[in-house]
């Protein structure tokens, strides 16, 4: 077959993955591997394909063939990068791949990409003005990228700054019209201002486009859920009750903008104990405030599916942060499966 076939099935594979048919796009890049095997391009283009079709250990395998072909291949060390990033749970890795990058030549997309993928490992470790400051470099380097303005926009989020969050998901929006994600997350962002009309239309958009991935939320009462919490209560055994019996538990919508500002909480945290533990507690400890769970209705109405399960996300979320009270530590509840 002639150079000239090969890249036509190369843009035949291009055209399914740009439609979202990423098995065929796959088809046609093991197709394009299997013509011309010493083909750095072709092994990229099949990585592509198999990380969106979450075959993430044999797309990085295709991306470092890639790389074994072609040292310099940037395009395919920003994808490796960000496949280490997002997937792998290997952000160190992928951040010291962007870095290095960095420091080499690079048109002002690919040094947006490097940039963008800074920015997602330092969200991932939680340093959210890092990930502020990474994602305005990017965007100062392609100021068009709606993936760069939704992640600005998420980070703000995360720091609780709804009114610029929002300003940055409208942009998106105007961008991106059918991006169910961009309508869901525009959505938290407008319930957590008290626009709750707007936030539930936001919320019925994207069940519309993508029901399987964003139904809309399955609602509960404060009364309701306060019963189930008492329930769950009923249930503990004498010496339980014996230790929580003077931590009050508090039904909320979601978590304040003071604690998500002020103690780096995530907006859509399901529960929190705020107070001393229990196997800390000195009489100096205890003098410092009471202690509190806090359960947030709004947000585990949205992780739920269906009624059934929101049931059972309350209690496990009850189970949880009691738990914290009586000092376990976050992988010993994960064992316990209230992680």
């Amino acid at each position: 077959m002639s150079n000239e076939d090969f890249w036509a099935v190369i843009e035949e594979g291009e055209d399914y993955y740009d439609e979202g048919d990423y098995e065929s796009a796959l088809d046609r890049f093991d197709r394009a591997v299997n013509l011309s095997p010493s083909n750095a391009d072709a092994h990229n283009s099949r990585g592509n394909a198999l990380m969106m079709l979450g075959r993430h250990e044999d797309a990085l395998g295709s991306f470092e063939q890639a790389l074994r072909l072609d040292a310099g291949f940037v395009k395919a060390s920003l994808n490796r990068a960000e496949l280490l990033v997002d997937y792998l749970g290997r952000s160190k890795e992928g951040e010291e791949v962007s870095r290095h990058l960095l420091k080499r030549p690079l048109d002002l997309y690919d040094a947006a990409d490097a940039y963008f993928v800074l920015a997602k490992a330092a969200l991932g470790a939680g340093d959210l003005r890092a990930a502020v400051s990474m994602t305005d470099k990017a965007l100062g380097l392609s100021p068009a990228r709606a993936e760069f303005t939704s992640l600005r926009g998420g980070i703000l989020f995360e720091q609780g700054n709804y009114r610029k969050a929002l300003a940055e998901f409208d942009k998106v929006v105007k961008q991106l019209p059918d991006d169910a994600d961009i309508h869901y997350r525009r959505g938290l962002v407008l319930e957590k201002l008290g626009r709750d009309a707007d936030a539930g239309a936001a919320f019925a958009r994207a069940a519309e486009m993508d029901p399987e991935h964003y139904p809309l939320p399955a609602e509960i009462s404060v009364e309701e859920c306060e019963r189930i919490i008492d329930e769950v209560i009923q249930s503990f055994e004498p010496e339980v009750h014996r230790f929580i019996e003077n931590v009050t538990i508090q039904v909320e919508d979601f978590a304040s903008r003071r604690i998500v500002s002020e103690d780096n909480v995530s907006p859509q945290v399901l529960g929190l104990f705020v107070g001393t533990p229990y196997q800390e507690k000195t009489s100096i400890a205890q003098a410092t405030g009471p202690d509190v769970i806090l359960i947030f209705r709004k947000s585990l109405e949205k992780i739920a599916g269906n009624r059934e399960e929101l049931v059972d996300e309350i209690r496990k979320t009850l189970l949880h942060e009691v738990g914290h009270y009586l000092g376990f530590e976050e992988h010993e509840l994960h064992d316990l499966g209230f992680g």
